[in-house]
């Protein structure tokens, strides 16, 4: 749909994003000259009511709220049977993609990234929005390093439709709540525990119950315990993996009170972490419970007495008798479990490939910037195409990751493809069917004008193309639609018989070097009006004589002398109608 002018007013420039639901594009508002952000929706759900009037909803609600680090949703909007959501222009990349080409992001860096999403998600909650969807597809990193969160609501509007909630269900799923899965509604506890796995995410590059089908990923997160990021990674503070395991608590009622709440031990440890501050948990003093020491407890001041170690065993022994075997047999596989998932990932890291420079692919076609990476090990895919005047069609306008940065062979370089110029030529249809030229039309982005002419033919034949406006060789901008005028099907009574038809056809013939002296050649016509010289002169023997002879109808004979003498007769097919 890239060129298309949705409203006669935005114009799609770029594809963003392809989805089960929406395909998003970058777009131009033409009357404000302003960059706006358009998201389609399939063909297949926009026919289904009660989703456009779920999300009509959910539009209507969200474009009142304001936040700097909230998407701008303008309205949702319909034009000849395509249904978009308008919104503002976002410049920038997912937080996804910035993972993949990251692998993980710094403590600093991730914890001011859940800061912002969090002050966005504060105001949605006092407000009474529940965001329902946050992962690192909805989040999106500006050129100015800001989170921008996107998606509102949308949730709401997926469980109107069958065909929307199955094909976003794999992309919610690592990121959704236990008690969501298991049938309750997303609430802003379920938007608490989505930032602590995005959190991980950020930390460690990788979700923290990974599985190969959605129902495959729920059961994770509803049974198994919380992957500790410090059996990943050293470089997170335990004070940080406190965090999030409480954010990530399978009861709503264990996790954060508040998003306000978790917003202030952000803060509190970020601080910590710029101004060198030692860190414990809880960061904030609690009256209910005692501080959980960071670092493993060590009692040197008082040692225990036998007495207390005796005691402490048989209170040990009396908890284990009180557990079935069967249990207990679970909890041994589950430890095993989880040092092998260590050790797999300890050999993973260690064997890990080294990063590599991503090569200047710009201006380059695509063939050949995968032979450039072939050769590094490295491979590249075609992420979208949009117009561009600087670059032919099929020519490599930027990459993802940019020329001169990191990025891991396992990984894939994407490329921004160019289309060519806004601008095209106009073929000729004429003589062509209404199919054909729709077909050549549509190939180059032009369409054909609602506005069709007819008129009799000479031949009486129907739906075939007799003029055109713009004429053929005139240079208009992709989109634009030509006015055909087809042939109705009557025959002109003023029209010339097909027979009357001028044709102008063209003749080569070599005299023979073998021949002595000049050799008369005389050329005589056969044609719709009789017959006719239309060649009689002197020629040199090995002498190459053209002739362009013009004759009435489709077929024509010409028969050649020699010095008076036939040597042959000859049937040329007509380049066309002579003027």
């Amino acid at each position: 749909m890239i060129g298309t002018i949705l409203n006669r007013r935005y114009e799609l420039l770029q594809e963003v994003d392809q989805g089960p639901v929406f395909t998003t594009y970058g777009a131009k508002d033409r009357m404000n000259s302003k960059d706006v952000t358009i998201r389609v929706i399939s063909q297949d759900i926009g026919r289904e009511p009660e989703f456009i009037s779920a999300l009509q909803s959910v539009v209507s609600t969200t474009s009142s709220l304001s936040h700097q680090g909230l998407e701008k949703v303008i309205g949702l909007e319909q034009d000849h049977g395509v249904s978009y959501v308008l919104s503002e222009s976002l410049t920038g990349s997912t937080l996804e993609d910035r993972i993949k080409r990251l692998s993980s992001l710094s403590v600093p860096v991730s914890l001011q990234i859940a800061i912002e999403i969090c002050e966005v998600l504060e105001a949605l909650h006092e407000a009474g929005v529940v965001h329902g969807d946050i992962s690192a597809k909805t989040i999106v990193s500006t050129a100015t390093d800001s989170a921008k969160v996107t998606s509102v609501g949308f949730w709401q509007a997926y469980a109107h439709s069958t065909k929307a909630a199955i094909g976003v269900l794999r992309d919610m799923s690592p990121y959704l709540a236990p008690e969501v899965t298991s049938g309750s509604m997303p609430s802003a506890a379920s938007d608490i525990y989505s930032v602590g796995v995005l959190l991980w995410q950020l930390l460690t590059g990788r979700l923290p119950y990974p599985g190969d089908t959605p129902v495959a990923i729920a059961t994770k997160h509803a049974s198994h315990p919380y992957p500790s990021l410090r059996n990943i990674t050293n470089s997170v503070p335990q004070a940080l993996d406190e965090l999030v395991r409480k954010t990530m608590e399978k009861d709503p009622r264990d996790r954060y009170g508040t998003v306000s709440a978790l917003l202030t031990d952000l803060r509190l440890l970020l601080d910590a972490l710029r101004f060198g501050r030692p860190l414990t948990w809880p960061l904030r003093p609690e009256t209910s419970a005692q501080p959980r020491a960071v670092a493993p407890e060590l009692n040197v001041a008082r040692p225990q007495s036998k007495s207390d170690q005796k005691k402490k065993r048989s209170n040990q022994r009396r908890e284990t008798d009180g557990l079935p075997r069967w249990f207990m047999f679970l909890v041994w596989c589950s430890l095993i479990t989880a040092v092998l998932l260590v050790g797999g990932w300890l050999a993973f890291n260690s064997s890990r490939p080294k990063p590599l420079i991503v090569p200047n692919l710009t201006g380059k076609s695509v063939s050949q910037a995968n032979e450039d990476l072939a050769k590094m090990g490295a491979r590249g895919r075609i992420a979208r195409r949009e117009i561009n005047e600087r670059f032919g069609d099929g020519i490599i306008i930027s990459t993802s990751p940019a020329a001169g940065e990191e990025f891991l062979p396992s990984s894939r370089i994407e490329y921004v493809v160019s289309m060519g110029s806004r601008f095209v030529v106009v073929p000729d249809l004429r003589g062509k069917s209404k199919e054909e030229a729709r077909k050549l039309l549509a190939s180059l982005g032009l369409d054909i004008s609602d506005q069709l002419d007819y008129r009799p033919s000479s031949d009486g034949a129907s739906d075939i193309v007799l003029s055109q406006v713009p004429a053929s060789g005139r240079r208009v901008e992709r989109s634009a639609r030509v006015r055909l005028t087809l042939s109705s099907g009557e025959r002109d009574p003023n029209a010339p018989s097909p027979l009357d038809r001028r044709f102008l056809y063209t003749l080569k013939i070599t005299i023979p070097r073998e021949r002595t002296g000049n050799v008369r050649m005389r050329v005589e016509l056969q044609d719709t009006r009789g017959r006719e010289i239309v060649y009689d002169a002197s020629n040199r023997p090995g002498q190459v004589v053209t002739l362009r002879v013009e004759a009435a109808g489709p077929d024509a004979m010409f028969t050649i002398f020699w010095d008076n003498v036939m040597v042959k007769q000859i049937t040329e097919s007509a380049e066309g109608v002579a003027p």
